[in-house]
C-alpha cells in the first residue's frame, strides 16, 4: 500500500484497511515493513523500519493492557485535546517504557490515508 507523507515531521499512523482480507488472525504473527522512498525516480534510495505484530485474544486479564490499543486511544485523545498538559505527559510516559524517548516531544499527524 502506498501513502502519501506530509512534508512536515511527525508521527503518523497506519491502519489497515477495514476489509475481511486484512483481518489479522489471532496468535499469528505477522511481519511488517516501512519503506520512505527517497527519490520517487530511483527507487533504490529508501529508509525502512519493520517489526512483527501478533493479534491476540481479548480476555479480562489483557483487556487494559495490549500496548497497541493503549497507544491508540492516548494518540486519540492527544489529537482531540493537543494542547492538554496531563495527555503529553501520559503519553511522554508510554514512549518512554519502549525506549524511543526521542519521539515523546514529536506531533502527532493527522495523514497518510492508502494512495
Amino acid at each position: 500500500t502506498q501513502l502519501i507523507l506530509p512534508s512536515n515531521s511527525g508521527i503518523i499512523r497506519v491502519e489497515l484497511p477495514n476489509l475481511s482480507q486484512y483481518s489479522l488472525e489471532i496468535d499469528k504473527s505477522y511481519r511488517w515493513t516501512f519503506r520512505i522512498f527517497c527519490d520517487p525516480l530511483n527507487p533504490c534510495y529508501y529508509v525502512s523500519v519493520d517489526g512483527i505484530v501478533k493479534r491476540v485474544a481479548q480476555n479480562e486479564n489483557n483487556v487494559n493492557s495490549v500496548w497497541y490499543d493503549i497507544l491508540t486511544d492516548l494518540a486519540n485523545r492527544r489529537l482531540a485535546a493537543p494542547k492538554e498538559i496531563q495527555l503529553r505527559d501520559e503519553w511522554a510516559r508510554l514512549i518512554r517504557q519502549i525506549d524511543l524517548e526521542e519521539l515523546a516531544q514529536s506531533r502527532l499527524l493527522t495523514c497518510c490515508r492508502p494512495d
